[in-house]
């Protein structure tokens, strides 16, 4: 649907945003609650019903990072918009899982949402992190249980 308004990648994180950042008029944030409890139901990605949404901060831009729930001490749940076949960086969410735990969310509240128009997954190298003294981790099968990609 937003890309029958030509958007480019930018402006449909800003629009994505904006439509998760929507409080009804009991004041929860139901596109948000509704878009978790519908990972949630997909097979393998159960461990997207331990979210529990109360005051999120949503940002966009942040950091690099493309779109960001976070409510501290609690969970994050980073988005990477690929919808407009923008290409994979080395490290990209390794580094943005390093941003996230740098900021006291412990790693296994973070969650990963990576937007694609094909489906297509994110390249082996984006997982990666190589700490100041040369360690390498690998993020990606830690992550299955708390990683979707949504097309």
């Amino acid at each position: 649907m937003i890309d029958e308004l030509h958007a480019n990648e930018n402006a449909h994180s800003r629009i994505l945003c904006k439509l998760l950042q929507y409080k009804d008029s009991s004041n929860r944030f139901r596109i948000l609650e509704d878009l978790i409890q519908y990972i949630s139901q997909l097979e393998g990605k159960e461990e997207f019903a331990n979210i529990k949404i109360a005051s999120p901060s949503i940002t966009q831009e942040q950091e690099r990072i493309d779109l960001r729930v976070l409510e501290p001490g609690k969970y994050a749940i980073i988005f990477e918009n690929k919808v407009k076949e923008a290409g994979d960086q080395p490290n990209q969410l390794a580094r943005y899982i390093r941003r996230t735990i740098d900021q006291n969310v412990a790693e296994e509240t973070i969650y990963v949402v990576y937007l694609t128009a094909d489906g297509h997954e994110p390249a082996d190298d984006s997982w990666l992190y190589i700490d100041e003294s040369g360690v390498q981790v690998d993020y990606k099968e830690g992550f299955k249980p708390r990683y979707v990609n949504l097309s």
